[in-house]
């Protein structure tokens, strides 16, 4: 009987064991979602009084689907009028659900312009992610909601990842508790109290940094060495409106990575290097009972801005990857405007520590009924499917 019993308790350790190493989670991080009047003008269609946003994203949504968790830094409060941009941005609820069916299950709204509708405008946007089941960090209702709801935790195949939220401040002042600040003494608290709630991973979305430089500024250098000490063990950045370096480094004892600015997702922008941005995958699995990343990599996305057949201005979001070599998809000279802002992102990007380019080298054939092709790293959809598609 007690061999019986012994062996039937190293199945149930094997199982065990087994299903520890079995987890894998996709994670796709995107940088700022802007609205600016132009944006506005585009999405709104007088005929009928409604609104489109979802065109943004149409050529993308197959990376923005393909992940467990895509999260986003929304930028603009959602309900509250008057709608318009910079530089005190609202738009309407319909973005919400728009960013929803494109693929966006998770939004941190921690930022300079959180408050640009005021208190009100934080608690429509707060309900409206809410009434589309979309998770969300950053800004709460009260004080109270944000001491019983941080972190954020995002579980999937038994891997748990709390998220936390914090901007260097806000153009216009918040109630306070209604938002995450970038002061020390809470973030270290919360960071701790994340820690203790066993996650296998705390990240940190931090709105910081400079606006238009190319590379972290020292009070960013120092609060990452701060927010690391805590216990942060993932760093994604926004709020620069240009890419930033990434890094992912490794020792024996742990695993460190911080992705200093993701530049623009979507705006009107037309500095230099504001046109586009990245997304950022990152693979988490499970070995040996220890979750880590094992895969990164960075799509560069341009912001394409173009006249329709009945002189509408529109936008699409574009994976520059996938449409180098097809000029034939664009108008006037976008194509070229993208090869420029591939261009001057390329630089930036070569200081990236052991997070590369996604390229499709090893493709084969698409598959049009998957959504993840087991030979690549990440799905994406070749243009002459695109085509084919009407897209």
């Amino acid at each position: 009987m007690k061999k019986i019993v012994w062996l039937t308790g190293l199945l149930l350790a094997g199982i065990m064991t087994a299903a520890q190493d079995d987890g894998r989670v996709d994670l796709l991080f995107a940088g700022d979602i802007m609205t600016h009047g132009d944006q506005l003008r585009s999405a709104y269609y007088p005929e009928d009084s409604s609104w489109n946003f979802k065109v943004w994203f149409e050529d993308i949504d197959h990376l923005l689907k393909a992940a467990d968790f895509t999260i986003g830094n929304l930028e603009t409060p959602l309900g509250v009028k008057p709608f318009k941009g910079y530089p005190s941005f609202g738009a309407p609820k319909k973005l919400g659900l728009d960013l929803k069916q494109a693929g966006f299950n998770v939004l941190v709204t921690a930022n300079n312009h959180a408050f640009d509708r005021g208190k009100a405008g934080c608690i429509s946007t707060l309900d409206m992610l809410d009434s589309l089941q979309v998770l969300c960090t950053g800004t709460w209702r009260s004080d109270e909601e944000r001491r019983q709801t941080t972190p954020l935790m995002l579980e999937k195949d038994g891997i748990r990842i709390a998220v936390l939220n914090y901007s260097y401040g806000s153009n216009a002042w918040p109630v306070p508790g209604m938002m995450g600040w970038i002061n020390e003494v809470r973030m270290k608290e919360e960071i701790e109290a994340a820690k203790g709630k066993n996650p296998d991973k705390v990240l940190v979305f931090m709105h910081w940094g400079n606006e238009y430089q190319s590379f972290p500024s020292s009070k960013q250098k120092n609060l990452k060495t701060k927010l690391t000490d805590w216990g942060a063990d993932y760093i994604i950045g926004a709020h620069p409106h240009v890419l930033q370096p990434m890094e992912w480094e490794q020792d024996s004892k742990d695993e460190r990575f911080v992705a200093w600015s993701l530049g623009n997702l979507i705006s009107n922008m037309y500095f230099k290097r504001t046109d586009g941005g990245a997304l950022l995958h990152l693979q988490l699995r499970r070995e040996n009972g220890e979750v880590s990343i094992s895969k990164a990599s960075y799509i560069l996305v341009y912001v394409y801005k173009y006249r329709d057949e009945s002189s509408h201005i529109q936008y699409r979001l574009r994976a520059i990857h996938e449409y180098k070599g097809h000029p034939e998809c664009f108008k006037d000279n976008s194509y070229e405007k993208m090869l420029k802002y591939k261009s001057l992102a390329d630089p930036v990007m070569q200081h990236n520590v052991n997070v590369p380019a996604w390229e499709n080298e090893t493709y084969t054939e698409y598959d049009k009924n998957k959504t993840r092709i087991p030979e690549l790293d990440f799905p994406f959809m070749p243009v002459k499917y695109r085509l084919q598609s009407g897209k």
